[in-house]
């Protein structure tokens, strides 16, 4: 994570979990009352307040560091709508045991403390040092933002790195520009941080909306060569793993790896319509591909800041000129 993340955070604690805290606090009070006393305090009201609040987080935008980070301090699972489920789960079990949904919820509702206290204590820290963050760029109608980071073996040491990622990202921003008919100078690149380095790009909605589906399946091919390996190793652990059963699993592998790219173009075509997608410029929609399922198992990745609220739900296809472009606006 760099500084602007960390600080952003800290913003998106501020002012989406911190005024949920009162709201938390009335629901596990009442229940810690009727855990105690046989007078019981209704709790629909109070179960919709913290319903209405838990549910409003906005966790779709955070950045997977973000997330990830939550996830490592332990709180993730108590925000948004996936911490309206767990306090919903939690107090159904109160009808058989009080005392131990009082207890649950009660840790939750100071797990949540901690973290706002803990970047509370961040930002102050920050800011007696003068670090405040950059603004980070936001995506608009025009432009998506997405950051490329170049870690593990996919890391940038030296300028021959640097030289040989930038060809491998450039044939991956022209296949994908090159099949909604743009051209690979419509990605930008509007900054990049240190570290395990971090370059931040930026392009249109529809080249944006493409790559995403683009992440989405190889993601899914990367998973499975995974899940195959894992199963080799357990199975070689246990002893049970014998010459001909071993074979047949690495050559699926080899089988998923040789034949995902184009699998993956063919589900892109069913997915959005390319029925004229021009032979050449399918050529290097299947190298960018390619590339970025390289890129992906070596260890970079890749983190796509969320468009706003209202252009979320827009579908896309082919228009009148042939183009790919924004066609109608689904409620």
């Amino acid at each position: 994570m760099d500084i602007n993340e960390v600080t952003g955070l800290a913003d998106w604690i501020e002012q989406w979990v911190l005024p949920s805290m009162g709201t938390y606090e009335h629901l596990v009070a009442a229940l810690e009352q009727n855990a105690n006393n046989t007078t019981k305090v209704p709790l629909r009201d109070y179960l919709e307040a913290l319903r209405i609040s838990l549910s409003a987080m906005p966790t779709e935008q955070l950045t997977k560091r973000q997330s990830d980070l939550l996830r490592k301090i332990g709180v993730y699972e108590l925000i948004g709508k996936p911490g309206w489920q767990f306090i919903e789960a939690t107090v159904k079990q109160g009808n058989f045991d009080p005392a131990t949904t009082a207890q649950d919820s009660r840790r939750a509702k100071q797990d949540l403390d901690k973290l706002v206290t803990l970047f509370d204590r961040v930002r102050a820290t920050l800011r007696d040092v003068m670090i405040t963050g950059e603004v980070t760029p936001e995506s608009s109608e025009k432009l998506v933002i997405f950051r490329v980071q170049f870690d593990g073996d996919a890391s940038i040491k030296d300028v021959t790195d640097l030289k040989n990622y930038a060809i491998d990202w450039h044939d991956i921003a022209r296949g994908i520009t090159l099949a909604v008919g743009e051209r690979p100078e419509d990605v930008v690149v509007k900054g990049a941080s240190t570290g395990s380095i971090i370059v931040t790009l930026a392009t249109t909605y529809v080249a944006a909306k493409l790559f995403a589906l683009i992440m989405k399946e190889v993601s899914q091919i990367i998973k499975t060569g995974l899940d195959i390996t894992n199963t080799i190793n357990d199975f070689r652990e246990k002893r049970i793993l014998d010459a001909e059963v071993e074979k047949v699993l690495k050559k699926k592998k080899q089988k998923l790896e040789e034949e995902g790219p184009q699998e993956i173009l063919a589900r892109l075509k069913e997915h959005i319509s390319y029925s004229e997608l021009p032979p050449e410029n399918e050529g290097f929609l299947k190298k960018s591909i390619e590339k970025f399922i390289d890129f992906t198992k070596k260890g970079g990745d890749v983190d796509m800041i969320p468009p706003p609220t209202p252009f979320r739900n827009w579908s896309w296809g082919r228009g009148t000129t042939g183009k790919f472009e924004r066609l109608e606006h689904r409620h």
